[in-house]
């Protein structure tokens, strides 16, 4: 039938989230590209974003992605690359988001990078962002006036919306502390109700949005609530501001094109 997919290949892209899957991968395409720059990613979103900002920073940069199928994936196989000893990780470089849950236990090194903010939506999601395409793609050049007033609402509207997520993102937060295995709804409808200058929490309660295997315990909770409440990654803004990012992640290009050269652990 039209539009289904054959068994046999549904087998194989379900497969693809397995380390030993993956490994396979990265040998088939470093054989076949042996002297090209491979960048590993958690997935399409991930592999988008990176390709328009290394094209941006660093235009006729080479190389070859692989995306995996999340983010504990992309780090079983850096783990596994490290170790190989026929230097399986020369020449490949692994990207996943910071989360709650940062390099999940794996051991850092030159190779692997992370971004600063809960993920790379955070860099996206932002009030420079948003003026430039108000410059540019909007055409609101000239009009000052009118892309502040744009953006108040944007810088009102998301500061709602982290306030109505508030209890969601701490029950995220205390299940990745704990190790609990998470089943997260992805409708818009329970994590929040979003309308313009209308942004208020979900009916939905917590405990139905995000299902633990087990609730914690009071003293968990209180445990982690001063950790959570410290967190400035879910609103995207680093110490050292947005603009320090971009420079940062140019260096960061520029070294990939040497891999004699230390590589920052933090694409920033």
């Amino acid at each position: 039938m039209v539009g289904e997919i054959d068994e046999e290949v549904q087998k194989l892209i379900e497969a693809r989230g397995r380390s030993a899957v993956l490994k396979a991968m990265l040998i088939t395409s470093r054989s076949k590209l042996p002297n090209t720059i491979i960048l590993a990613f958690e997935g399409p979103d991930d592999k988008l974003a990176f390709s328009q900002w290394i094209s941006r920073l660093r235009p006729g940069f080479v190389y070859e992605p692989l995306t995996c199928k999340g983010k504990r994936q992309v780090l079983q196989l850096h783990d596994a690359a490290v170790k190989d000893k026929a230097r399986l990780a020369d020449g490949v470089y692994f990207f996943v988001d910071r989360d709650f849950d940062d390099l999940m236990g794996f051991k850092p090194s030159d190779q692997l990078f992370m971004t600063e903010e809960y993920s790379i939506e955070n860099t996206v999601v932002h009030r420079d962002t948003l003026e430039n395409l108000l410059k540019n793609e909007f055409h609101c050049d000239g009009a000052p006036d009118l892309r502040a007033a744009i953006t108040a609402v944007f810088d009102k509207d998301y500061a709602d919306f982290l306030t109505a997520t508030r209890a969601l993102n701490e029950r995220l937060f205390l299940a990745k502390q704990l190790g609990l295995d998470v089943t997260k709804s992805n409708k818009l409808k329970d994590i929040a109700k979003v309308e313009l200058k209308a942004i208020a929490a979900s009916e939905t309660a917590p405990i139905e949005v995000i299902k633990l295997p087990r609730e914690p315990a009071a003293q968990e909770a209180s445990d982690h609530a001063v950790a959570f409440a410290a967190l400035d990654r879910i609103r995207g803004i680093a110490a050292s501001g947005p603009s320090s990012s971009f420079r940062n992640g140019s260096n960061a290009c520029k070294r990939l094109e040497r891999p004699d050269r230390n590589i920052s652990r933090e694409l920033t």
